[in-house]
């Protein structure tokens, strides 16, 4: 209660400048959306969008929009702001918009679109294994899916899966080098076996 006070204050206080205003609407949204207070967060988010606009501060308004309205089970609107939020500069909100696409996407059963999506994540944070994880998890669903998106897949050049498989078979080659594990345990000379 204390905090929501404070930031109130803080609100008021610096509600002219656009900048400190739209700044701290938006830290005031993400407190409400933490608490699980969506409704709130959403004014707050919408209330920062009347300062002046600047368009990667834009693009994370509609990843901080598109956030909310999955929590509340709106996902068309969801969908729509983080695809307007991957049209920025900022190469974290671009991959967290893309990346939750791929998630939504996933689990609406749309494995084609979710792969495309997370290859689309891993072009910006080519190190997130998330990502690398939930790439090899779609193309393992939409080669599994059946006719069903085996029709969509032709619609695409025929080099696709095969485009696909080899950029899998790197990742995994990369991960098994990463993670390779030493055949012979080597015995550390300063240590004494007891």
């Amino acid at each position: 209660m204390a905090k929501s006070v404070l930031i109130s204050i803080i609100l008021l206080l610096f509600g002219g400048c656009s900048f400190a205003g739209r700044h701290f609407a938006v830290a005031y949204g993400n407190f409400e959306f933490s608490q699980g207070r969506f409704s709130s967060a959403l004014e707050r988010y919408e209330s920062a969008r009347e300062f002046s606009p600047d368009s990667d501060f834009e693009s994370l308004l509609d990843f901080n929009l598109g956030s909310v309205r999955y929590a509340i089970g709106d996902i068309e609107f969801a969908v729509e702001y983080w695809a307007a939020a991957e049209d920025t500069e900022d190469a974290d909100v671009r991959f967290r918009s893309v990346y939750n696409l791929g998630v939504l996407l996933f689990q609406q059963g749309s494995y084609r679109q979710a792969y495309e999506n997370f290859r689309s994540a891993l072009r910006v944070q080519p190190g997130n294994m998330e990502a690398k994880h939930n790439l090899e998890l779609s193309f393992s669903r939409w080669q599994a899916s059946g006719p069903s998106q085996a029709e969509s897949r032709t619609e695409r050049t025929d080099d696709v899966p095969s485009t696909a498989e080899s950029l899998l078979e790197e990742i995994q080659r990369r991960n098994a080098e990463r993670f390779r594990v030493r055949d012979e345990v080597q015995p550390r000379g300063d240590v004494n076996d007891w």
